[in-house]
C-alpha cells in the first residue's frame, strides 16, 4: 500500500474529454471528514486508521491520509458497480511507494487486485517501466496504470509499458489523475492533460461481480 491522502469519484461513463461531470455518477468520495458518497447514492465506504490531513486547497480534513501499512476505505457490494464503461476521477498527493511484491500502489480496486470476473482498477508502480514483480523497486520510474478483466480474458493493454509517462511520479506533489476505459480504449488523463490512449489486446465487456 501507498503513503496517499487523495478523493475520488466514480463514474459509469466515461468523459470524452477530461472534465467535471455528474452524468452518470456512481458515487462520489470527498474525503471531506467522512467517508461517506456525497453522491446521493449511498455508496458509503468504511474507514480504518485513517488520518485527517490538509487538502489540495490547503485546508485541514479535506482529505486523508493513508499511512501505507493498515489504511484503507472499503465499499460495500453494489449490483452499480457492475458496469461496461466507467472513468475513475481521484486527486491525490503521493507520499511513499510500495516496495513489497509487485510493487503496486492502489487507489481504487474493484474486487481483488488480481484480475478477477469483473474486476477493475486504478493504480500506480513501476511495473510499465520494466520492473514489475522483480525483487528490487524504481522510485524514479512510477506512472498511473488502468486495469481491467472479463470472465474471457484480461482486457489490460498488452504490453502494459504504454503506460510508462514522463515525468514519472515523484511524492510530495498533488495530481489529478482520470482513468477512463469504454469496452476497447484505456484513457488516462493528467492535470487535465490526456496522456495515454491505449487499445485493449482482446476487446470485451467487464463481467458480472459480486465483490466489494
Amino acid at each position: 500500500m501507498k503513503k496517499a491522502i487523495l478523493f475520488l469519484s466514480f463514474v459509469a461513463n466515461a468523459f470524452l474529454s477530461y472534465g467535471q461531470t455528474t452524468v452518470g455518477l456512481i458515487a462520489h468520495w470527498d474525503m471531506n471528514g467522512t467517508t461517506n458518497d456525497v453522491s446521493g447514492n449511498g455508496h458509503n465506504g468504511n474507514g480504518n486508521n485513517l488520518t485527517a490531513a490538509k487538502g489540495m486547497d490547503g485546508v485541514m480534513g479535506h482529505a486523508w491520509y493513508f499511512n501505507g501499512v493498515n489504511s484503507w476505505i472499503t465499499i460495500p457490494y453494489s449490483p452499480a458497480f457492475n458496469v461496461t464503461q466507467f472513468t475513475i476521477s481521484a486527486t491525490i498527493m503521493i507520499q511513499g511507494f510500495y516496495n513489497g511484491i509487485c510493487h503496486t500502489n492502489m487507489i481504487l480496486c474493484r474486487g481483488a487486485s488480481v484480475p478477477s470476473n469483473g474486476n477493475y482498477s486504478l493504480n500506480f508502480d513501476d511495473y510499465p517501466a520494466g520492473s514489475g514483480c522483480t525483487p528490487g523497486i524504481d522510485t524514479t520510474q512510477e506512472s498511473f496504470i488502468l486495469n481491467a478483466s472479463s470472465a474471457a480474458a484480461t482486457l489490460d493493454p498488452t504490453p502494459i509499458s504504454p503506460f510508462n509517462d514522463t515525468p514519472h511520479l515523484v511524492i510530495n506533489k498533488w495530481y489529478t489523475v482520470v482513468a477512463t476505459f469504454n469496452d476497447t480504449v484505456f484513457k488516462i488523463y493528467i492535470n487535465n492533460v490526456l496522456k495515454k490512449t491505449i487499445p485493449t489486446p482482446t476487446p470485451g465487456k467487464l463481467m458480472i461481480s459480486n465483490t466489494d
